[in-house]
């Protein structure tokens, strides 16, 4: 679904590359690693504040666009709708990356999925993903808020429609292997 995005592997990496793209200008401003042990950052000195990245098509003609976090969360978002998903990259830069979008796709239904950090709620008094997706909404309306809702009984590090969606599968492989 995410056909901009590569996988780069050498004798000292294995990294995947996503691009970084000013929404309402279109052009690529950088690029997003991701290391096979969840480590990710953009390229050093990038500016990111408003760089996002779309997985799917037709999000000019899309009746409703997701923004999401993460671009894990946002392949399994859009694996499960089929509609089309923006990136933000992190929870900081949803506000800015919001706003592109309100722009350049105004008559489409917005749709926000916020991460729900629990576990770090307990550990730092605060829902990060959910404050932020609050945040947005407070300043864009338009946007309706959505997180995973987790089941009684899975595990406390879920965070995201990610998590949810992988958990969720290995519950049914537990399942098929009894």
């Amino acid at each position: 679904p995410a056909l901009n995005v590569r996988r780069y592997i050498s004798h000292k990496r294995d990294v995947l590359v996503l691009p970084m793209v000013n929404l309402l200008s279109g052009q690529l401003e950088s690029l997003y690693l991701i290391y096979p042990k969840g480590f990710k950052r953009p390229l050093k000195g990038t500016q990111f504040k408003g760089l996002c990245m779309a997985i799917g098509r037709d999000l000019v003609t899309a009746p409703v666009l997701w923004l999401v976090e993460g671009y894990a969360t946002g392949l399994s978002l859009h694996i499960s709708t089929g509609e089309p998903v923006i990136v933000a990259f992190a929870a900081s830069n949803l506000e800015a990356v919001a706003g592109a979008v309100v722009k350049r796709y105004p008559t489409a239904k917005l749709k926000l999925c916020c991460d729900d950090d629990r576990q770090t709620a307990q550990k730092i008094g605060r829902n990060v993903g959910v404050d932020y997706g609050l945040k947005v909404q407070q300043r864009y309306p338009q946007l309706a808020l959505y997180k995973p809702v987790f089941p009684v009984g899975c595990p406390d590090g879920l965070s995201d429609v990610n998590d949810l969606v992988n958990w969720q599968r290995q519950q049914q492989n537990d399942k098929g292997a009894v």
